[in-house]
Order: C-alpha cells, then structure tokens, then sequence
C-alpha cells in the first residue's frame, strides 16, 4: 500500500524539463538543477543501465529505465533519513515509509534523523504530539535552491 500511495512524479527540479527551466535561466539555480540533471544522468548512463542490460532478463519486458531510475532518485532524495546505530561506524540513510506520509513544517515534531536500538527504528522527536496530532518532520535547515532541487 505504500508504493501504492507514492507521487507517479515528485516535481523537484531534478525532473524539470527544458520549458520549466527558463524561469531560472541564468541564475544559480537554474545552473544547479542542470548540474544535478547532468550529474544525476551521467551517474545512469555509467554505472546503472550496464546494471540493467546485465540483469534485464530478470526485470521484465519493461526493464527498468531513465523515467525509472529518474523517479526513484527523486523518492530517494525526498524521503530518505539519516540512521546511526550502534552497529554501524557511520551513519547511513535509509527509505523508512511511515515518515513518507509526514509533511514538513519549520516547526516540526521530528527530522530526518533516527537511530536503530533494539533493532527497531526509533525516530527522535524534538517537540511533543498530542494524541491524534498529525505528526511533521523538517528537511532540515537547507537554503531554497536546494529546497526546490531536491524536494519540489
């Protein structure tokens, strides 16, 4: 049911076409988000559609694409948070789909980092919610250009 409920498109700029961008042209975001296309197409064509022409007998008669591999780069940007665990030496990000259906605020409940303890995921909440209160996370403290670039 989650998938389900996911955007057929998310509108970040990661996505943006052509006609779209010319609001931005020649400012620094409009150089940013066609850096990170670039990026983000290049990081495809290199390491991911060899991938998929190793394995496509496995991915079905659709395969798995640019629309594809553009989508799931644009939930990941979107949803992912920052885990740390006892475990790990590092912290490291994860899709955790309950906190999909989180919306932001300035004024959140939680963020985008959690912990795993006792193999569970234990989101932190820096403020309290009364029973029933929809609970909000924060994408953080992030300038606008990113704030459009990578969450729409």
């Amino acid at each position: 049911a989650v998938w389900q409920s996911l955007p057929e498109s998310f509108g970040t700029g990661l996505s943006a076409r052509a006609s779209e961008l010319e609001a931005v042209a020649g400012l620094p975001l409009g150089q940013e988000i066609l850096q990170a296309q670039a990026h983000l197409k290049q990081s495809y064509d290199s390491y991911f559609a060899p991938l998929v022409k190793a394995v496509e007998g496995y991915l079905g008669e659709e395969g798995f694409g640019w629309s594809d591999y553009l989508w799931a780069s644009e939930l990941w940007y979107a949803y992912a948070i920052q885990v740390e665990s006892e475990e790990m030496e590092r912290n490291s990000a994860c899709l955790a789909p309950t906190l999909f259906f989180c919306n932001h605020s300035l004024h959140p409940h939680c963020n985008h980092f959690s912990r795993i303890r006792d193999g569970a995921l234990q989101v932190r909440c820096c403020r309290a919610a009364a029973k029933g209160e929809e609970v909000f996370l924060s994408y953080g403290a992030l300038p606008t250009n990113k704030l459009i670039l990578f969450y729409g």
